[in-house]
């Protein structure tokens, strides 16, 4: 494996027992987690809770980004619909990095592994808004743990027949949960109203296709 492979797949890829499981969809929405890397985190984890809150039939959606050593700019967003802004007050009462953003709530999740699964722990048992993991930094035992929990893995690719992305799945597979590819390349439009917080979102493949 060349230098380039063996960086690349060093963001997803980690040895992990086999461990199958039921796929557990609560609702109308699964619980996601969307793998990227930390220059889509936003965007594309956006755009899959709007999907999801849609699915639900929500008025809002949360995107908790675990991006360790990234540089977290704020960026223009839509105003906050009244909802989200009343789940940012609540979340930030809580000692968590939120924000609100048309129909989202993001929040920043600590670097430490297990604080970012202790904190997305809480961030959902707040509210029962859909909500969205991002994972954009080097997976370990804790990570995959919370991995292991959630119905749908969503891997960000710009091509499936890259063979980083084809260790990958291999490897989230062995979790347990459902894997499945989305585009890391969409419209401009749509990912800037993504990112706004506002649109219809996409990525969230049909409930049939968790079976």
């Amino acid at each position: 494996m060349n230098e380039l492979l063996g960086r690349l797949s060093g963001l997803f890829v980690e040895p992990a027992p086999t461990r199958p499981r039921p796929v557990r969809v609560s609702g109308a929405a699964p619980a996601v987690i969307v793998l990227c890397s930390p220059v889509d985190a936003v965007a594309l984890g956006s755009s899959v809770a709007l999907a999801a809150a849609r699915r639900g039939r929500a008025s809002i959606g949360i995107v908790a980004l675990w991006r360790p050593g990234t540089s977290v700019g704020r960026g223009a967003t839509a105003p906050p619909v009244r909802r989200a802004r009343r789940l940012e007050r609540s979340l930030q009462a809580r000692g968590l990095r939120a924000r609100a953003a048309g129909r989202l709530v993001r929040v920043e999740l600590p670097a430490e592994p297990e604080a970012a699964i202790a904190s997305a722990a809480r961030a959902e048992a707040t509210t029962d808004a859909p909500m969205v993991v991002v994972v954009t930094g080097p997976r370990d035992a804790a990570i995959d743990r919370l991995l292991a929990e959630y119905d749908l893995l969503l891997l960000a690719a710009s091509e499936e027949s890259d063979p980083v992305v084809g260790l990958a799945r291999d490897s989230l597979a062995r979790l347990g949960p459902r894997v499945e590819t989305m585009p890391a390349t969409v419209p401009p439009l749509t990912r800037a109203l993504a990112v706004w917080g506002r649109g219809p979102g996409f990525g969230l493949p049909p409930i049939e296709a968790l079976g």
